[in-house]
């Protein structure tokens, strides 16, 4: 008996390890993507009064149009138009739901 309860205990403590095993692994690789991300782009200027924001000596700006319910919104980068510009409807707080993009 006290042998089948070791295994037991000692089975039990490798499917514990095995479980956790990949979660742990994708918190150390979301860690290396964000200094990764950290050390390639850098952030320069933020205007949140005019929508704009600079990253890596690019302009970047969010050009958002009322329309019926919903919010046109365009990305210009450098003055020139992104592809995928969206409809959006405004949030209770007046920001944009999620799901742009």
């Amino acid at each position: 008996m006290k042998k089948f309860s070791s295994i037991f205990l000692i089975v039990l403590g490798v499917m514990i390890i095995l479980a956790t095993s990949n979660p742990l692994y994708l918190m150390y690789k979301e860690n290396q993507i964000q200094r990764s991300l950290n050390t390639t782009y850098t952030i320069t200027q933020q205007d949140v009064t005019k929508n704009s924001l600079e990253i890596n000596n690019n302009n970047i700006k969010v050009i958002d149009t009322p329309k019926d319910n919903l919010i046109h919104v365009e990305l210009l980068m450098n003055g020139e138009k992104l592809p995928g510009s969206a409809e959006v409807s405004p949030a209770k707080d007046g920001n944009y739901t999620r799901g742009f993009g």
